[in-house]
């Protein structure tokens, strides 16, 4: 048996409306096609149908090609219309999108034919009115008697009888999924009487034809389209046997069919961002809240609650998940890492289109890649990040554009500085900052100043970070604050302009106490240390990277602790104190042997350990090991060349 496509079921019932315009029965459209009459039964009862053998019966009734599509697009819009006015949802915007839709694909559809019909001088009108089905003149039946408004539940008083009333009710009853008994029942009838208003035997009075419409969920709009669908649909029957499929006629329906394609496409598309939009809105007011009530639970718990809690499937909240885990990437990994995991569980499941999932997704994921980064699993977060971006492309269409894209871009650039892509990184911060609408300008501008700094361009990097801190609101962006002035302090050591770094020292520590922030308090250490040594205050310099590299060991963070290790051991040498070089690398290597620094790194160290242990670590050597690990840090595959 074929595979069933998305939405392949409704190809059955209309053909069935089609058959029915025709007035075909269904033994009649089997025999045009080779097919027994059980067989065409099954496959309008919403049996799998191929949609070339549906296409093929199209075209054996004499209809044009696309008026198969127009019968599913009028099928589906009426059935969208019919749900939402018997069985209104929560969010009225859900049910209104596909109405929408449907009336700017149709509205659209009479502009085009319409168009190109009085450029071209194109007759489109038979004797009788293509949109109505009634002799021209007579009064359209999109008139609404007794007062009530176009789209209500009911149909608002009798319709005007169609020329084609039968075939109307046929058609509106299989919208409605209704069999002939069950509509004999509502109403209080025989079956014989349906089947003998639509064979168009007899003709109901109004009140019955009222009660007719009310029990198929049949609204006024519903009931006028129906009678216009199916009057047009004649209409395409008659000249399409006279002119053919490469008439003009023929080419301007087409192409006016396709318009409302497009049209039902874009109009779905912009109601859905506007409602995501909305959604988003709505839901950063109330995620704080939903914040404190997660936050009260363990870590361990958060992610059962947030499975099974639809309280938690909102995109505000996702949003602000993000926020904090990349805020928590500047002292604790694993924290960013549970956050942002938590972020693309609620992104995976917030209401909205498969699109609108797809791009807040590909934004959780892109920080969820970034906390990884920061853990040290720079594997993982390269995977994770190309999944990333493939969602958020997928999802661009549905987007309101209100998510980040400068953010995406930064996150992306600080996995490639880490890569040693540093130009790369640096051209897509260029990117961001020529984008940004939502305030990343400052973190950009301190991102792109990390790399300069790494490509060796200490002058523009500190020019970048002074251009950052005139844009940084401080009592907001303490973060921020911190990494532009321990970020300076540490280009001006490059410099060799310690004593200028020394002056900022008390400042740097007065942020990283209101930060509340331990690792960012060990950065400051190690500055401080960097600071000293440059000074010639040997033995302060000493203790501060002793606490520094204590600091990092017990946090595990063993690439650092390795670091400061080597330059810790470079100021011993440029002392000539090879004694506490030799102690100081016998104390350390079996550290980072268990911490899981990469097999190249400890390479290196284990060439620097046994030069130690034969003295033959002069200070050039000493800072070679230094520079190899500084380039190395996130490149397992860089190799260790030392001189022999």
């Amino acid at each position: 048996m074929p595979e069933r496509t998305e939405g392949e079921e409704d190809y059955g019932h209309a053909l069935a409306i089609l058959r029915i315009v025709r007035g075909w029965t269904q033994g009649e459209l089997g025999a045009a096609v080779g097919l027994d009459h059980s067989t065409v039964s099954g496959y309008e009862r919403e049996r799998l149908v191929p949609l070339a053998l549906v296409r093929q019966m199209v075209a054996a009734m004499g209809f044009p090609a696309y008026l198969l599509d127009r019968s599913l697009a009028h099928l589906r819009w009426a059935r969208m219309v019919r749900q939402l006015l018997l069985f209104p949802p929560a969010d009225p915007a859900a049910g209104s999108i596909g109405v929408m839709a449907g009336a700017a694909g149709l509205a659209r559809e009479e502009l085009a034919r319409n168009a190109l019909a009085g450029v071209l001088e194109v007759p489109l009108v038979d004797s009788d009115d293509p949109a109505t089905g009634a002799p021209k003149g007579s009064e359209p039946p999109s008139a609404t008697p007794g007062g009530r408004r176009r789209g209500s539940r009911r149909a608002g008083g009798p319709r005007p009888a169609s020329a084609d009333l039968g075939r109307t009710l046929r058609i509106l009853r299989l919208i409605a999924q209704l069999e002939r008994p069950d509509l004999a029942t509502a109403v209080g009838v025989s079956t014989e009487v349906i089947e003998s208003y639509e064979r168009d035997r007899t003709a109901p009075l109004a009140p019955t034809l009222q009660r007719l419409l009310d029990a198929m969920g049949a609204c006024a709009e519903v009931y006028d389209r129906t009678v216009r669908f199916l009057a047009g649909a004649r209409a395409s029957l008659r000249w399409y046997s006279a002119a053919g499929a490469a008439s003009e006629r023929a080419q301007i329906e087409s192409f006016a069919a396709a318009e409302a394609d497009r049209a039902v496409d874009e109009t779905r598309g912009w109601v859905g961002r506007l409602q995501a939009a909305s959604r988003l809105f709505d839901s950063r007011r109330r995620a704080q809240a939903l914040w404190e009530r997660l936050a009260a639970f363990a870590p361990e718990v958060r992610e059962t609650l947030v499975r099974e809690g639809a309280d938690f499937w909102e995109s505000g909240f996702c949003e602000l998940l993000c926020d904090r885990s990349r805020q928590a990437a500047s002292d604790s990994a694993d924290v960013a890492l549970h956050l942002a995991q938590l972020a693309v569980l609620i992104a995976q499941r917030v209401p909205g289109s498969h699109g609108w999932r797809s791009r807040l997704e590909g934004y959780a994921q892109a920080h969820l890649a970034n906390a990884l980064r920061v853990a040290g699993r720079l594997p993982a977060a390269v995977e994770a990040f190309a999944r990333a971006k493939e969602l958020w492309q997928a999802g661009a269409a549905d987007d309101p554009r209100l998510l980040n894209e400068a953010r995406m871009l930064h996150l992306e650039a600080s996995l490639l500085r880490c890569q040693r892509h540093l130009r790369e990184a640096v051209a897509l911060l260029d990117r961001a900052l020529a984008i940004d609408r939502w305030g990343e300008t400052p973190s950009l501008l301190i991102g792109k100043s990390k790399a300069i700094e790494e490509l060796g361009d200490y002058h523009a990097s500190i020019a970048l970070l002074r251009q950052a801190a005139a844009q940084i609101d401080a009592d907001r962006e303490s973060l921020n604050l911190f990494l532009v002035h321990l970020n300076l302090a540490t280009n001006l050591c490059h410099l060799g302009r310690h004593a200028e770094a020394k002056l900022a020292l008390p400042a740097i520590r007065a942020l990283a106490q209101r930060l509340d922030n331990q690792l960012g308090t060990l950065r400051v250490g190690w500055l401080a240390a960097r600071i000293a040594a440059g000074l010639g205050r040997t033995a302060e310099a000493v203790a501060s990277y002793e606490r520094v590299r204590a600091g990092f060991e017990e946090r595990d963070i063993a690439y650092d602790a390795a670091l400061v290790t080597v330059e810790l051991a470079a100021l011993h040498s440029t002392q000539g104190r090879t004694a506490d070089v030799r102690h100081l690398v016998r104390r350390s290597v079996p550290i980072f042997r268990r911490q899981g620094v990469h097999a190249e790194a400890r390479r290196a160290l284990e060439i620097f350990r046994l030069a130690v242990e034969a003295d033959r670590s002069s200070v050039e050597f000493v800072r070679s090991v230094l520079a190899y690990l500084i380039r190395a840090r996130n490149n397992p595959r860089l190799r260790y060349r030392h001189a022999t």
